[in-house]
This record gives C-alpha cells, structure tokens and sequence, in this order.
C-alpha cells in the first residue's frame, strides 16, 4: 500500500509539474489507479489472496498505464492546438495512438499469459493476473482519460521554454501590457500560433471572424475597397500589433483587408481560449480584459475615410474624382458641340488574382496594363479606375476615325503587355459616344450596355512566353 501511495504521488507531481495543471496529475492518477481497483476487486470476488507474486502485479500495472497515459496526454496536447474544440482534438488522437498502444498492451499481456503454462501456481496466478491488467490498462487509457480531458487543454512547460517571443512583441504590444514574460509564455501557450505565407490574406473585407490576432513576427498591410472599387492603404502593422479587435467583440464585418508581408507568424485569439484562459489563469485574465478595454477605447473613434482621390493599387484616379470630371466634360462637349467617347475595360477575375497569386500579383498587373494603356492614348485623354475590376477612359474630341486609330494602338499595346506570372488575363472592351441630351451617367451606362469591341485573352504573359 505504502509502495502504491508513493508511487502515485509521484506520477501526480511530475504530470502536474509537466502540464502546470494539477488536473492533469489527477487524471493521470485516476486513469492509473483505474485498473488497479479493479484488478483487486476481482482478486476479491475470485478469493485470490494477496502475496508476495500478486502484490507485484500492482506496481506493474502502473508501470505499463503511466507509459500509455503520457503518450496519450503529449499526444493530446500537441493536435489540441489545431482544432477549436477539445473533442475533435480527442478523436484523433484516439485514432493516431490506438494502433500502437493497442499493440504493445496485447504483445505485453500475450507475453504474460505464456506463464500460464508454469507448474508453479503463483508464476501461473502471476502471468494471468499481469495480462488482465494490460487489458484493464486499455480501458483506462482510451475511456477514462477522454471523459476527463474533455473540457481540458494543456500545455507544457517545453512549450513555455521554447516559445521565441521577440522583446519588441512584449514590450510594444498594448495586450500584453502590465504582464510579465512568464505570464505571456503561458497565454501564447494557451491559444493558437497560425502561419501565413508572403502576400496571403490574413483578414478580408466584408468577412465575419470570431478572431483576433497579435502579430509576432513579420509585417502586415491594412487596405480598405471604397463602394467605387478604389482601394488605399489604411495602415501597417510590426510585430507586437493587435487586429480584429471589432470581429472579436462584435463578430461584425471585416471593415478592411489585412495582408501579409513577407513570412507572418501570428497569435490567433477566440472566446474559447480566453474562456479557458481565464479559468485557469485568472490573474492573467483580469490582466488580458483590462488591455483589450483600453484598446477598444482607443478605438471607439472611427478614422474618417481616406479623402485622396486616387486609387492607391493602380496609381488612378478613382470613380469619387472622375465622376466630377465627367460631369464637367459632358457638359463641355454638349456647350460646344464636341464629340466625347468612352472606352470602358473590365479585367475578369480580379478577386481570383488576390485569392490564386496575391494582392502584389494584381498590382503588378494594374500597373503593366496602366502604361500599356497610357503608350497607347493621347495626352488630352483620361484613363482612371471606375469599379472592381473595371477601368474607364475619357476621349474628348475623338470621331470614329480617331477611335479606331486608338483602339488599335490600345489592343497591341494591351497584347504586349507583360502581365508578370498571372496568365489568362481577359480584358473586354466597350465604348459608347455622347449623344444629344446625354448625361455622364447615361452614357457611362450605354457603354456598358454596348457588345465588346474586342476581347484580349493572353493565355500566357509576355514573361512565361519568353
């Protein structure tokens, strides 16, 4: 008895020194003394005495469960961190560590029943009382310790150890404020560290999340899209900046794009770790709530929208400017009886170049058919960005015979143009004339309405075809 008590004492300390979670030590206990209860409940009900072979068999049984009770907690503990909840995380681990620890209980119990075949009772007794407990381990590895990790997440102190936080993430980040090293080790710890690669969308506008990220390494850009399809830089965040404050809190719509720069390693945050986290770590917690009030404070002053008339992703003026310099165009042609036209481009798929190649790619891409376009007019004409994914040229003075001359140029210029490792760029083309009594917004819609006088495909970019 004495040799039992100590030896479950120290699984408990060492697995609640291990998880930093007394919990854990007590599931680790429970699951191991699981199989010794009953094996000596059935030792009772079959009249088996207690000797110098079956007192053994105890020590045994706990040998063999603690080996499977740890694989199964690390195991947990390591496949935690990709799921959002703990029984999602559980059913794989039950599927990853069944086929060895299985293996190993039935080789083990296969192994002791071969002293069944002693003419020795006791090494008899021995051997079959051995097996049974390698079997009653199974129960206990795969029943008990699921029900009881459940609603539990763990961490070690490895992961505290090898946690690499940069000293600017600590002392510049606004939710780490007032904490020391060790307590933002264990709330890192606690939560998800998610990976993004160059140019990916970490956060996209319009979307509802439930999250909020910290970031600890790399750089991120802020670009909000106006109702007119023109987009501009917000801002940009260092390691140590905190986003999606307003998803968290009010799950409302993503107000901007949040884009990666470079490798970005962020720290994801839900209700459900900062639930956790506040269960265990209420000190911590308290801590945690008492920085996110004060940003969200700080934050409770909405920035005015960018007045800039210019589309910061193409380098054009956006649709808020050249509606004014339509209207004013308009009503000059009409005055002095001049003809005015309009070309309008689309380019297809401007969401699947973000989405496949990234917000660069479809910078690079505005920018090649930007100079493309602007060989090809005049000096006098206008070329700016009208909508997503939708572009407008202002030809004043232009009859048929110019706009065919144009058009021309504005085709070759376009079927040169190099539009990086994007392929299967499609650029359609319409145009409409001012006629009597138009206004800029009537023919702006009769030219959207008119068939396509030419539709470019380049399969291949001038790159790739080099």
């Amino acid at each position: 008895a004495r040799s039992l008590l100590l030896m479950l004492l120290v699984i408990f300390l060492l697995v609640a020194l291990l998880f930093m979670n007394l919990k854990a030590g007590l599931i680790a206990v429970t699951a191991n003394c699981f199989p010794i209860l009953v094996l000596f409940g059935i030792m009772g009900m079959a009249g088996i005495a207690l000797d110098t072979g079956t007192t053994m068999v105890g020590a045994i049984a706990l040998g063999i469960c603690v080996d499977h009770t740890m694989h199964f907690m690390v195991r947990y503990q390591r496949l935690a961190k990709n799921y959002r909840s703990e029984s999602e995380a559980l059913v794989e681990v039950i599927q990853q560590e069944s086929t060895p620890i299985i293996a190993t209980a039935l080789a083990l119990a296969a192994g002791f029943l071969t002293l069944t075949f002693s003419n020795f009772p006791p090494v008899t007794l021995f051997g079959l009382l051995s097996a049974l407990v390698m079997c009653l381990a199974l129960v206990g590895t795969f029943v008990v310790i699921p029900l009881m990790l459940r609603n539990t997440r763990l961490i070690t102190v490895w992961d505290l150890l090898s946690l690499h936080l940069r000293r600017d993430v600590l002392d510049k980040c606004p939710l780490f404020q007032g904490m020391r090293p060790w307590q933002v080790r264990k709330l890192v710890a606690m939560s998800r560290i998610r990976e993004y690669q160059p140019d990916e969308a970490i956060l996209l506008q319009g979307t509802r999340y439930d999250t909020m990220l910290v970031l600890l390494k790399g750089q991120a850009e802020v670009w909000r899209t106006r109702h007119d399809g023109s987009t501009y830089q917000v801002t940009s965040y260092e390691p140590g900046g905190v986003f999606g404050v307003s998803s968290l809190v009010s799950k409302r719509e993503q107000l901007a794009d949040v884009v990666a720069v470079g490798d970005v390693q962020a720290l994801s945050l839900r209700w459900k770790s900062i639930h956790r986290i506040a269960r265990l770590y209420p000190r911590i917690a308290s801590r945690f709530h008492e920085n996110l009030t004060r940003i969200i404070a700080k934050r409770l002053f909405h920035e005015p929208d960018n007045l800039s008339y210019q589309d910061e992703l193409s380098g054009l003026y956006n649709a808020t400017f050249i509606q004014k310099l339509l209207n004013f165009t308009a009503d000059k042609a009409h005055r002095y009886d001049e003809p005015l036209c309009l070309i309008i481009l689309n380019i297809e798929g401007e969401a699947f170049i973000i989405k496949d190649h990234g917000r660069q790619a479809l910078r690079w891409v505005f920018r090649e058919m930007t100079q493309a376009v602007n060989r090809a007019i005049r000096k006098v004409d206008l070329f700016s960005r009208w909508g997503v994914g939708e572009f407008i040229i202002i030809l004043p003075r232009t009859d048929h015979t110019t706009l065919d001359e144009i058009v021309w140029r504005l085709e070759a210029a376009l079927r040169e143009a190099d539009f990086g490792i994007v392929q299967g760029v499609n650029i359609q083309a319409r145009c409409a004339y001012l006629q009597k009594g138009d206004s800029a917004q009537s023919l702006i819609a009769r030219a959207k309405s008119n068939d396509v006088i030419w539709e470019l495909i380049q399969a291949k970019s001038a790159r790739a075809r080099a």
